[in-house]
């Protein structure tokens, strides 16, 4: 695809991408999840090797017994929710955001965390105003769906709208979905990971978002 050639909107997972949130999100789960039901705490490498970045995926990895789930997941929904407050864009992220608001760009979060989360950290941020939409866990829909119902939305031809995620969840929901799917290597999931679902493209930095989309 030629530099610039993604016209349509621009989807952004929130967790690894946005913000930099796996220590908390991993101290929070564990926090949870292990004091309610005993199971073994969620370390890196679960995440590494996760192909769905869910919460029933972790689940099943840990051992989280099923009758314990829909508490687990309350609780960890609502940590998060106020969990906003200590975390940060990753260096360059904010920056990059904001220009392509400027430029016109359609931007939407598609997230496995709840809108309420993403809206604190951003009224927290002063951005607001950066997003067009955000699509979180409330939806009870996987990102694929997120994402059709997005092309359905919009009206924007499906191969020339994008996602943009850190995890394989992301990139084989953007490639169900028939958008452009684009990893980044600073999240949760290594390049190594990402590159091996045959993503259309693979970013080292923020910066690069606005060379591929051909952005000033």
């Amino acid at each position: 695809m030629k530099r610039g050639g993604i016209e349509g909107f621009i989807a952004f997972d929130y967790d690894g991408v946005i913000v930099d949130s796996l220590d908390a999100n991993l101290a929070i789960t564990n926090d949870v999840c292990v004091g309610l039901t005993g199971c073994r705490a969620v370390t890196p490498e679960d995440i590494e090797a996760s192909d769905r970045m869910s919460f029933s995926a972790i689940a099943d990895a840990v051992g989280v017994p099923d009758s314990a789930r829909s508490e687990c997941l309350d609780l960890i929904n609502q940590r998060l929710a106020a969990a906003y407050v200590d975390l940060d864009f990753f260096p360059g992220m904010e920056d990059v955001l904001r220009r392509l608001r400027a430029s016109g760009r359609k931007l939407y979060v598609v997230t496995h965390n709840t809108e309420v989360a993403v809206r604190g950290f951003l009224e927290m941020k002063g951005a607001s105003d950066v997003f067009d939409g955000i699509l979180g866990a409330e939806a009870k829909v996987e990102k694929e769906v997120k994402l059709s119902s997005l092309v359905a939305s919009t009206g924007f031809p499906v191969s020339s709208c994008a996602m943009i995620g850190d995890s394989v969840g992301d990139l084989l929901s953007a490639k169900a979905a028939g958008v452009v799917s684009i990893g980044v290597s600073w999240g949760y999931q290594s390049r190594e990971r990402l590159a091996a679902t045959g993503a259309d493209f693979i970013l080292d930095s923020p910066e690069d978002i606005l060379r591929l989309l051909g952005v000033d």
